[in-house]
């Protein structure tokens, strides 16, 4: 057991101040050791710094621009492109999206998957979202029907016209 002789200062403001008018000695690190602990004491406080900023709003994460591969993004099936229309938002690289409203590419015909294949090869994409159609004849508007009520009558008026 150690006995130690001289000031004690659990409180930091205090022990700085001692320490900044030479009034409390602190002996000195070793250099390389030294600089191992200042260089661990900055990374925390940036990482401290980093975490406060992002709770409290005033900073938000980076996407990268460049995907691992090709690109960020493809969406099949796309619709509205919700998900390829935000990602362009946030400046990330997509690939065309394919949809029959949007595009010419047609689901049901044979030329159909070879274009997909051929553009998943140039594209190369990092995620592949591929929404489901939900027209009114599509299987999701079986959800609605069973649903009842307002839901199904939308559902069934859509399928008239």
């Amino acid at each position: 057991m150690k006995v130690y002789e001289g000031y004690m200062c659990e409180d930091v403001e205090v022990f700085e101040t001692l320490v900044a008018e030479g009034n409390f000695t602190v002996r000195k690190t070793p250099t390389k050791k030294g600089k191992k602990i200042q260089a661990m004491d900055k990374a925390l406080d940036a990482k401290d710094l980093m975490d406060q900023q992002a709770i409290s709003g005033k900073r938000h994460h980076n996407v990268s621009h460049r995907p691992p591969s090709g690109k960020w993004l493809k969406q099949i099936f796309a619709g509205q492109m919700g998900l390829t229309v935000m990602a362009i938002f946030y400046g990330m690289s997509v690939g065309i999206p394919l949809d029959s409203l949007t595009s010419d590419w047609d689901a049901t015909s044979k030329k159909a998957m070879p274009r997909v294949h051929q553009d998943m090869k140039e594209e190369d994409p990092y995620l592949t979202v591929i929404t489901h159609p939900c027209g009114p004849w599509g299987n999701w508007s079986n959800f609605n029907i069973a649903r009842g009520g307002q839901a199904e009558a939308t559902v069934l008026e859509l399928r008239e016209s």
